[in-house]
């Protein structure tokens, strides 16, 4: 058992509980990890992670990240290409509350905030809608102009009734 690995996303709060670590497996140059945190005889969370042969997170067909309630369900999904958050045609990190709801949805290319066609960064209500929307042009936070926000709205909104259905 150690305590306090400082590698993974959630290092702050892992420094405060025991971690039970395990490698599950390499497949190839891929080697998985599960982390199992508790603090007494209470579990906290589990995570899992997948690094190549440079030790880095990376993962080409999913989250390199994983990270799980106690109860099994996801927390956060993370993904990273060569050790770096990076996700090309939807974010690199995504958080979900306990009922697998999007809390958080942050987009990066090659570790850096960044979303050509909207924001980078969006925190969501429980009930799904949008609390907040930051913009990142490779790292940088600035304000849309009227024109980008509006387009984001217009293609966010076909996008939807296509999905559903609608627009079809």
């Amino acid at each position: 058992m150690r305590t306090g690995i400082n590698q993974t996303p959630t290092a702050t709060l892992m420094a405060e509980w025991d971690v039970d670590f395990f490698v599950s497996g390499c497949y190839g140059i891929i080697e998985q990890e599960f982390f199992i945190l508790t603090k007494g005889d209470k579990t906290m969370n589990k995570l899992e992670a997948y690094r190549n042969e440079n030790n880095k997170y990376h993962r080409t067909d999913g989250p390199a990240v994983i990270d799980h309630y106690a109860d099994g369900s996801v927390y956060s999904e993370i993904y990273y290409i060569n050790g770096k958050m990076h996700r090309e045609g939807g974010p690199a990190a995504v958080t979900y509350d306990k009922n697998g709801s999007v809390v958080t949805e942050s987009y990066y290319t090659n570790n850096e905030k960044h979303r050509d066609d909207g924001p980078a960064e969006i925190d969501y209500y429980p009930d799904g809608s949008v609390k907040s929307e930051n913009w990142f042009d490779h790292g940088e936070e600035y304000y849309p102009s009227q024109e980008q926000v509006d387009a984001y709205r217009n293609k966010s909104n076909a996008d939807r009734h296509v999905d559903s259905g609608m627009g079809r």
